[in-house]
């Protein structure tokens, strides 16, 4: 997840943009929105949005519409998984397609003119080097894996603590495999980072849920 946080560069591709807003948007809060949309995190997690929360209202509609017999609450954790997925890959694997076709959509004219899906750089990391400097985007490697270590047990809740880690672990993988062939890079310190970042979110999980249950167990001995 090699993000670029700089405006003059694309995060999807490191890929020199357009200037900051059409001609005809360049005063008032026009300039605003454009920054905040295309150049931030919070930005394109919303361009990704529609396409998380499609995803998920088409697993329910396909899994769960009919289905009473499961809980509620794994519908739910269920649901909210597979949003989580689908939002990952788009914005590290995507993101680039994604904010052409938003400003297609706003501006009437693509954003990167050469915009491909495939872009293939062939660049690989091999070396870990993460503990060297610490900065936002190590940072996020480790807090976008921190639902799947939490939202996985919720929607799978027989799933015991070393396969979602290896889950975790997988879902890097495959990331980091994809994102040569996007114009990115395949880095093993994010591997490393957001494999820990399921670690500790899945351990922080079953120490709490473990607790309730011991409480719900205590609770039901002395009534």
């Amino acid at each position: 997840m090699d993000h670029v946080i700089h405006i003059e560069k694309d995060p999807a591709g490191d890929i020199t943009i357009p200037p900051a807003v059409p001609d005809s948007r360049k005063k008032g809060g026009s300039r605003t929105f454009y920054s905040f949309f295309f150049t931030t995190y919070p930005g394109w997690f919303l361009q990704s949005l529609p396409v998380a929360l499609t995803a998920g209202f088409l697993f329910w509609f396909i899994r769960y519409r009919q289905d009473r017999t499961v809980p509620l609450t794994r519908k739910i954790g269920a649901v909210l998984f597979v949003c989580y997925l689908t939002e990952l890959f788009c914005l590290v694997c995507f993101l680039r397609v994604i904010g052409n076709l938003w400003h297609l959509v706003l501006y009437r004219r693509p954003r990167d003119m050469e915009s491909r899906l495939f872009v293939y750089r062939g660049l690989f990391k091999f070396v870990p080097d993460f503990w060297r400097h610490w900065d936002r985007e190590k940072i996020g490697n480790v807090a976008a894996f921190l639902p799947l270590g939490i939202l996985l047990p919720l929607a799978r809740p027989k799933t015991t603590w070393p396969v979602i880690v290896l889950c975790g672990f997988l879902c890097s993988l495959t990331i980091e495999t994809i994102q040569p062939a996007v114009g990115r890079t395949f880095d093993v310190n994010d591997l490393i980072l957001n494999t820990f970042g399921t670690f500790v979110a899945a351990t922080v999980f079953f120490l709490i849920r473990g607790s309730f249950r011991k409480a719900f167990a205590r609770k039901e001995q002395r009534g």
